[in-house]
């Protein structure tokens, strides 16, 4: 069974291809053009590489298109890996099979799954590393936590946000009680006694100590060793979003709810149905100390790894369509399984479990297609925006993008150009400090239009930049631009290119 899912996702994920650049997409293909060089989420680029190496002679496919499949690959190798656990779970095969589906047809793995970018690796990455940690429960000593370092590994090679489930892995990997009286001298799965305590404790004072000096160096230069591109990534991310979180404050609620709606209440749609029976799990395990069962020991262990994401990613402001939250997508889909197997569903007829699957399955396809077509339909690729605005862009001049993908079609395609997306920053920060932030972007981009060298030259403002995403406060900023570009002295142009909206502004005496 776990076979005819992974190659159901691989066929429906090959036949979607986006045929848009997402994100980093560009950044990735031309790092894998250039080789197996390390990169921060270390295993992608060398196995893209590879990849690409194995197609090119035999279909003749650019990068772009083996990127493309490889992410169909690694959506079904994380299916093959979330139904290989449920089948370990003892899960049924019809709710297995049915939550499966509910996975692969969601909107966040359709999405990522038909587009280059590294958080399908997340995904597969996430799925292994879930697999492995519950395996380790069941060694001897020393060979489960070998097992555990091991899940750990294939966590952090898929992708560095997973430093925040290594202590979710390791609950996994803990054992609720003996299995084998024969063996009571040694303990199942990664078990801290006692006498470990002062060793746990030392650790984490040493670790204490090593962070807070790090905490005073430099780190820039590290990106520029190879081997060590990837400790540089993590301890930027993590230094910038506590530094980040003490200057500017943390979001408000309801700036973490627009950010949870969107990217993960729509993007995960009925796989959430998996968190709340976690919880569910998880109160009924505190309250009787032990499970019945290892399908819902799993979901009650599971839960308490998916709570950190829940408050870290919004306060990280970094919106990727859902794609963060497909860490957890394996224990939403065994949740759902294990609620399904212990409901009535083991006890219905086939044709009564195809037509549950026909009303949960399509809603979630359904909306998956329907956020995928208007992802598609809102704007040009970011290649076919630059060719449009590349004649009208002067030598030198600056231009402000609404995307992360335009960023890097401008470095790649005009490195004379100065560059800025303000709407990322907006996003990284909170709504009240917004307005400062502001007036100090535009100051930084207006600058090299000031004095002799700004002579002719010009900033340009990607269009897009104006669209809104909600109604609330925390767009707010947008009219405020729209303001400050209303000033005197400054000139504004509209240059409606096809594809690609600017506007042109220049200082005026």
């Amino acid at each position: 069974m776990k076979w005819a899912l992974a190659l159901l996702t691989l066929g429906l994920f090959v036949a979607l291809p986006m045929d848009r650049i997402f994100s980093d997409g560009l950044f990735l293909i031309r790092l894998v053009e250039a080789g197996p060089t390390p990169y921060y989420n270390v295993a992608y680029v060398p196995l893209g590489y590879a990849l690409h190496g194995v197609f090119e002679p035999v279909f003749g496919w650019s990068v772009d298109t083996a990127l493309t499949v490889f992410s169909a690959i690694l959506m079904s190798v994380g299916v093959w890996g979330t139904v290989d656990l449920g089948l370990k779970l003892g899960l049924g095969k019809a709710p297995l099979a049915l939550s499966a589906l509910l996975l692969l047809c969601s909107p966040g793995a359709l999405f990522f799954g038909t587009t280059v970018e590294v958080h399908a690796m997340q995904f597969a990455g996430a799925a292994w590393a879930v697999n492995l940690a519950w395996s380790a429960r069941e060694r001897l000593g020393f060979a489960a936590w070998r097992m555990l370092a091991l899940a750990f590994a294939v966590a952090f090679l898929a992708h560095l946000s997973h430093a925040i489930i290594l202590p979710g892995l390791w609950l996994l990997a803990r054992r609720s009680k003996p299995i084998d009286p024969t063996h009571s001298a040694v303990s199942h799965g990664c078990q801290i006694s006692k006498r470990g305590m002062p060793w746990l404790i030392g650790a984490l004072v040493v670790v204490g100590c090593i962070s807070g000096y790090l905490s005073t160096l430099e780190f820039s230069e590290w990106g520029h060793q190879r081997y060590l591109v990837w400790i540089s990534a993590l301890w930027t991310f993590a230094k910038n979003f506590v530094d980040a979180a003490f200057e500017r404050g943390l979001f408000a609620l309801f700036e973490m709810g627009e950010y949870l709606n969107d990217e993960l209440l729509t993007q995960a749609a009925l796989l959430l149905a998996g968190l709340l029976i976690g919880a569910f799990a998880w109160a009924r395990l505190l309250a009787r100390k032990t499970f019945e069962s290892e399908p819902g020991e799993f979901a009650a262990r599971a839960f308490p790894m998916i709570l950190p994401a829940l408050f870290i990613f919004p306060q990280g402001g970094v919106w990727e369509h859902g794609a963060y939250f497909l860490t957890y997508y394996p224990a939403f889909t065994l949740g759902i399984a294990w609620a399904l197997d212990r409901g009535l569903m083991s006890k219905m007829q086939p044709f009564a479990w195809a037509g549950l699957a026909l009303v949960l399955v399509i809603p979630q396809l359904w909306l998956a297609l329907g956020n995928r077509s208007d992802y598609q339909s809102e704007r040009v690729d970011a290649r076919a925006w630059m060719a449009s605005i590349s004649e009208q862009v002067g030598l030198g001049d600056s231009v402000i993008t609404s995307t992360l993908a335009r960023m890097n079609a401008l470095e790649y395609e005009r490195p004379d150009l100065v560059r800025a997306d303000f709407k990322r920053r907006m996003d990284s920060i909170p709504a009240r400090g917004r307005s400062a932030l502001l007036i100090d972007e535009v100051g930084q981009a207006i600058g090299p239009l000031l004095g002799p060298a700004g002579a002719g030259k010009s900033m340009w403002l990607d269009m897009d930049l104006f669209e809104r995403r909600w109604g609330s406060a925390s767009e707010d900023w947008r009219e405020e631009l729209r303001g400050l570009l209303q000033r005197p002295g400054i000139q504004v142009e509209e240059f409606p290119t096809p594809g690609a909206e600017l506007l042109r502004i220049r200082l005026v005496n």
